[in-house]
């Protein structure tokens, strides 16, 4: 029988005009994903929320009665927690406070595996929970179905960028730009290098394809190449979770992982060549089917022919999420990397930053925090027409922008790919003495390099 917790909205005063008063569903969602609206928010309302040991709150920011979308925050409240907040019966824009730290949200629900399974050594968890909250806090524009398409220059800096919003012409004025377009498609590309497009998360036919801001601003982009394959296929697909047994799904959610090793006849061989994960680019990979939990069953291949797949015990309904043709191939990336330096400021443009897999052969979502964090940064420090950040070669991150860009200047070097969680570059921060898990180690070899708290300081 699932159980009820009755959280009443008795404070008046705090419920303010556009947010629960207009009545908004309270909706939670089931394990194969139907919505179940629970009740409407009014003032005085009780609310009956099921399930809440487990779920993702979902804030819907709201100006001036004026829906901004729906913004998923991850959250897991325990029992223990929820007695902390007056439970069973507590003011809900007192719950949004102790919990959110913000009344201006209405309260969505969704149900999430339990606590963050362990993947690798790393915390993991649902992706999907995971969007820009603190940016929208910040005052930062967000433009939803925004396209640039275009840059005017004045001498080596970019003075606009030019595209279209719901089919209107805008045109960005700024300082300073960044570039993280990344390096994937467009379909064409995708035709020319890989299997043809397989409707992947880029959406190209819906949105229009890849255009880059350093490409636009006249840059010569470096290409990837490795042997007779140009760029590399994306190394993984998505599943939907709710498409495989329960067994799996239960064992996902537990662990992480869920590794199945396959018989010879169902192997399929020759993907790891063309594979832009090349820390995954080996045996174990190719020899059994590998699942990490990312709110999605993430498969630790570019591609498995549907029909093959469903052939595996549990996989009977499985079903791609992305790409969608995740049975045929996957994008090509790594087609259009930006020359630059060491502060990830593009050559050739004077007021130009990129990040991401646009500032080279990097591969996964640390990299791109690391180098997204320090161009951005250093962007700030060009508009104050101070000195950049370059971070030194004894720290990992600063090693990893220097030898990634070396690396490209050769040509053996552009058929690799580089992050912290394996091959080659994994490798090279062994036999640096650059790879700890000592958090304290850490510190104190950024503090013996002057650094210590660099990101918190104005820049």
């Amino acid at each position: 029988m699932r159980s009820k917790t009755n959280i009443e909205c008795r404070s008046k005063k705090s419920c303010k005009k556009g947010y629960d008063r207009i009545g908004r569903p309270l909706r939670a969602f089931l394990p194969d994903g139907r919505p179940r609206v629970i009740q409407h928010i009014h003032d005085g309302n009780v609310l009956d929320l099921l399930d809440l040991c487990n779920f993702v709150l979902f804030l819907e920011l709201d100006e001036d009665g004026g829906s901004q979308g729906h913004i998923p925050l991850q959250a897991r409240l325990t029992e223990e927690q929820l007695r902390r907040v007056d439970h069973p019966s507590v003011a809900l824009p007192e719950l949004f406070e102790r919990i959110l730290g913000d009344t201006k949200f209405c309260l969505y629900l969704q149900q999430a595996c339990p606590d963050p399974p362990r993947l690798f050594g790393r915390t993991g968890g649902p992706l999907l929970a995971n969007e820009p909250i603190q940016l929208l806090h910040q005052g930062i524009q967000i433009r939803s179905s925004t396209r640039i398409t275009d840059v005017e220059m004045e001498d080596r800096r970019i003075k606009t960028a030019v595209g279209k919003h719901q089919g209107e012409e805008i045109r960005l004025e700024a300082d300073v730009f960044i570039d993280t377009t990344g390096t994937a498609g467009p379909a064409a590309n995708c035709n020319k290098y890989g299997n043809g497009c397989v409707m992947c998360v880029l959406r190209c036919h819906s949105f229009g394809g890849r255009v880059s801001l350093a490409a636009k601003a006249g840059v010569k982009e470096i290409i990837g190449k490795k042997g007779p394959q140009t760029g590399a296929m994306s190394g993984s697909c998505k599943i939907l979770k709710e498409s495989l047994s329960p067994d799996i799904v239960n064992q996902l959610n537990k662990d992480g992982v869920v590794v199945i090793p396959l018989p010879e006849s169902q192997r399929l061989t020759g993907k790891l060549a063309i594979k832009a994960c090349q820390q995954y680019a080996i045996p174990e990979f190719e020899n059994s089917v590998v699942l990490l939990n990312t709110g999605h069953a993430k498969l630790m291949t570019p591609f498995f022919p549907l029909d093959a797949l469903r052939q595996i015990d549990g996989f009977r309904f499985a079903r791609f999420e992305d790409p969608y043709a995740g049975g045929k191939g996957n994008s090509i990336r790594y087609l259009g990397m930006a020359p630059r330096d060491d502060a990830l400021k593009v050559t050739g443009v004077d007021n130009l930053f990129c990040a991401g897999e646009k500032a080279g052969l990097l591969v996964g979502h640390t990299e791109a925090i690391c180098t997204g964090t320090l161009a951005g940064y250093n962007a700030v420090r060009c508009i104050k027409k101070e000195k950049p950040l370059i971070l030194p070669d004894r720290l990992a991150v600063g090693d990893s922008i220097c030898h990634v860009r070396q690396q490209m200047q050769q040509k053996e070097g552009l058929g690799l790919k580089f992050t912290y969680s394996g091959s080659v570059f994994f490798d090279r921060m062994k036999q640096r003495n650059l790879y700890s898990i000592d958090t304290g180690e850490i510190e104190q070899r950024v503090e013996r390099a002057g650094l210590a708290g660099i990101f918190s300081a104005p820049a």
